[in-house]
């Protein structure tokens, strides 16, 4: 007798909320023997049902812990229980990795978002969330700047960094959760992500002019820069700003 069929179960029944949810009408798929199904009624469900019940809390914090605002929003929305299950029930592998973790978070809200009907804004939480967890596992490929900036010089956004476009205010997105406001403003921008130089495990988040965002992209320098701004002041002393907080830096030829 084997129980590879039994073990088979009882990973599944510890893993997937749907397959607890109807044990016995999942029987069939694992084409238990005989001894294995009476081995099967003398297992002890209790202690199944604490072990499972102990490793959700455990991913579920985990999931917390890395896409905060997300889960903030779907408890919000009333949707925290199915969310959850359903995105357990598809990744119920014993270990996943932070890269798959997040692979797997983005796809998964975006198609729970949309087959659900929830509202557009979720989308900007669930990509700011995602954004926000790849820049912090990403490496630095430049060092500090040194000196200051120079007109003439091309300009570069330091990486790590990742662009997020929105469609919505996301500080209105969070003031409608915490009930200051009934619903989130719309308004399209764009902002970059990235780690600080001094503070790896902190992020930079700054909202940039879309006009500028291409031109920092395309390595204009501060002079090009002025010159399309009609050498704004407010322009400059952002991009020295950015400069001086090591968002961008010169690019070397």
């Amino acid at each position: 007798m084997t129980v590879i069929n039994l073990q088979k179960f009882i990973t599944d029944y510890v893993r997937n909320p749907k397959i607890r949810r109807f044990p016995f009408g999942s029987i069939d798929q694992y084409n238990f023997d005989p001894g294995e199904k009476q081995l099967l009624k003398d297992l002890d469900f209790n202690i199944l049902n604490k072990l499972a019940i102990d490793l959700q809390r455990k991913r579920a914090k985990r999931l917390e812990q890395q896409f905060p605002e997300f889960f903030e929003m779907i408890k919000y929305s009333g949707s925290y229980s199915d969310y959850l299950e359903e995105y357990l029930s598809k990744f119920n592998e014993a270990y996943i990795t932070p890269e798959n973790e997040m692979k797997n978070f983005i796809q998964f809200s975006t198609c729970y978002i949309e087959n659900n009907n929830l509202p557009e804004y979720f989308i900007d939480v669930a990509k700011y969330c995602y954004y926000l967890s790849l820049t912090l596992i990403q490496s630095f490929e430049t060092s500090p700047n040194e000196g200051d900036i120079k007109i003439d010089c091309p300009l570069q956004i330091v990486r790590p960094f990742n662009i997020i476009k929105l469609n919505y205010d996301f500080e209105s997105i969070m003031e409608m959760i915490d009930g200051e406001r009934d619903k989130p403003i719309i308004r399209k921008h764009s902002i970059i992500v990235q780690k600080d130089f001094y503070e790896p495990g902190d992020l930079i988040i700054n909202e940039v002019d879309e006009q500028l965002l291409d031109m920092l992209v395309s390595n204009y320098s501060l002079c090009e820069i002025l010159n399309s701004f009609n050498n704004n002041e407010d322009v400059k002393e952002f991009v020295i700003d950015l400069y001086n907080s090591n968002s961008i830096s010169h690019k070397e030829n």
